[in-house]
C-alpha cells in the first residue's frame, strides 16, 4: 500500500513507510513508541546519511565528475574501455566508503551519459556500473 501511494502522489516513500511503522505498530501489535523505536536501525540510518551527504557535497563541487573525467583521460580514446573504467570507478567510491545505491547514483548519470555520446549499450554501462559497486563493497 505504501508503495501504491508513493508511487501516485508526491509522497517520500521512506517518510511515509515510517509513518505506516507507526500505524501499523501501535494499532496492529500493540506497540508504544518506545516499542517502534527499538525496531529502527539509528546508527545504520545516520551512517547512510553521513555518506550520502558526504558524497552529495563532493558531486555538487564537482569532485566526482573531475573524477570521471581523468579515469576517461586514461583510456586515451578506446571506447571499449569506458564502460569497464566506470566499474572502476563505482568500486573505488564504494570501497572508499559510499553505500552501493549512493555510488551508482553518483556514477550512473554520468556513465550514461557517456554511453549515449560514445553509442554504447546503456544496459551494458549500467550493468557495469551495477556490479562494479558491489564489487567494491567486498
Amino acid at each position: 500500500m505504501v508503495f501504491v501511494i508513493a508511487t501516485t502522489r508526491s509522497v517520500n516513500m521512506g517518510a511515509l513507510a515510517f509513518a505506516a511503522a507507526f500505524g501499523v505498530g501501535t494499532l496492529v501489535a500493540g506497540l508504544d513508541a518506545d516499542g517502534i523505536f527499538a525496531g529502527f536501525p539509528g546508527d545504520l540510518f545516520v551512517v547512510l546519511v553521513g555518506v550520502t551527504y558526504l558524497f552529495a557535497i563532493a558531486r555538487a563541487n564537482g569532485t566526482t565528475d573531475r573524477l570521471v573525467h581523468a579515469a576517461v583521460r586514461l583510456v586515451r580514446g578506446r571506447v571499449a574501455l569506458i564502460p569497464w573504467v566506470m566499474f572502476a570507478l563505482t568500486g573505488a567510491l564504494t570501497a572508499i566508503g559510499a553505500v552501493s545505491p549512493a555510488a551508482v547514483a553518483i556514477v550512473a548519470p554520468i556513465a550514461l551519459s557517456f554511453a549515449a555520446r560514445y553509442g554504447i549499450s546503456p544496459l551494458l554501462m549500467g550493468a557495469l556500473v551495477v556490479h562494479g559497486a558491489q564489487a567494491g563493497g567486498l
